[in-house]
Formats: structure tokens, C-alpha cells, sequence
């Protein structure tokens, strides 16, 4: 077991004082070759936690490592792991914990046409598509990526950005969100114009 997968077991040696950086990856494995792994990469290295999609419980005891009134720098999200990222930050809130930046890389819901973040969120970005899935279990409309709401339509900065296509006129599909987008966060910078590929870039403030 590498360092990295040390660190997604329950926290004792995570950080000495609490994580300032998390990250969710979706369903299924993390390894090379796999859209998971992109999660890993991004927080390789870093102060921070990468793990797949945890239950409540495991929330609330990773919620009481962070400080009533304390800040987290970064929490990051994809698949269902943006479902997850989005219980923690509504548990978070009741603590009176401050999101300084959430990302959500094409969230995957079961049920509704997006998901809403609370207002202890201060600038939150979303990446989906809508083309579907290579996943068998994720054909159809289950493959398609939601965007970002507020929660009683108020809050902070919010920008959730539709991907198309790539440079090459290729569809972005639901596994090619988490490299697509990393690479693109490296080498360019978000939100770009729609001429690279994205059809919509709609925000909110």
C-alpha cells in the first residue's frame, strides 16, 4: 500500500492538526488507467485527502477534525463523490466551517436536474457534460453529468460550465471529465470561452 491509500484509512496519521484540502472520487477503482486516479494525482503530494464515496457516519467523525468556525481551503468532488463532497459541506455548515473553493466534476444523481451546494460554500465551480457514459452501469440518462445550485438561490460565487466537446471535436464523456479538465486547469486556466469546447459557461453571484 503507497502513501497515498495510507492516508484515505481512518486519518490517525493524516495531518496533525486537520485536512485543509479533500477530495471524493466516484464509484470503482482509483488505479492508473482508471478516471479516478486523476482525483489522486490532483491532491498527490499535497496537504490534503483523496477517498471514494463514504457514508455519513465516516462524515460526521471526519467533520470533528476540522474546528467549529475553521476553514477548509478546497474540496473537490467527482461522480458520486460530488454527492458525498456536498453532505460533508452541508455538515460542515452546521459547524459554522467556511469552503473556501468547491469543485465538482460532473456530478452524478439518481434523482433531480442538480444538486445544491449550501451557503458556507464561498466560490463554487462546476465542469459536467451531458453526453453520457462508456460505464454500462452509467448508460443513458444516468451517465449525464447535473450542474451546481444554491440553496435558496443565495450564497457566493457560483459557475458551472457545460463540456462538449475537446480540440480535436471528440464528445467528452463522463470518464473523460476528471484528466480533461486537469489538464486543462495546468496548462490554461478556467472558465474558458466557449470556442475551446465549452457550449455554456453560466454564473452566478
Amino acid at each position: 500500500m503507497d502513501g497515498l491509500e495510507q492516508k484515505d484509512l481512518l486519518f490517525p496519521d493524516l495531518l496533525e492538526s486537520y485536512p485543509r484540502r479533500l477530495a471524493f472520487w466516484g464509484v470503482g477503482p482509483s488505479g492508473p488507467g482508471y478516471s479516478n486516479f486523476w482525483i489522486r494525482v490532483w491532491f498527490e503530494g499535497t496537504l490534503g485527502c483523496t477517498t471514494g464515496p463514504r457514508p455519513r457516519w465516516w462524515l460526521l467523525r471526519l467533520a470533528r477534525r476540522i474546528p467549529p468556525g475553521g476553514i477548509l481551503e478546497e474540496l473537490v468532488g467527482y461522480s458520486r463523490g460530488v454527492v458525498t463532497a456536498v453532505r460533508l459541506a452541508r455538515i460542515l455548515e452546521s459547524r459554522r466551517v467556511t469552503i473556501r473553493e468547491f469543485l465538482a466534476l460532473d456530478p452524478i444523481v439518481f434523482h433531480g436536474r442538480c444538486l445544491c451546494v449550501p451557503e458556507n460554500v464561498i466560490r463554487a465551480t462546476c465542469y459536467y457534460q451531458r453526453n453520457g457514459a462508456r460505464t454500462l452501469g452509467l448508460w443513458g440518462r444516468l451517465g449525464r453529468g447535473v450542474p451546481l445550485a444554491r440553496r435558496g438561490g443565495g450564497g457566493n460565487e457560483l459557475v458551472n460550465v457545460l463540456l462538449t466537446t475537446d480540440c480535436n471535436g471528440r464528445r467528452i464523456l463522463h470518464e473523460d471529465v476528471p484528466s480533461y479538465v486537469w489538464h486543462h486547469l495546468r496548462e490554461q486556466g478556467f472558465p474558458k470561452e466557449a470556442s475551446t469546447g465549452f457550449l455554456e459557461i453560466e454564473k452566478e453571484r
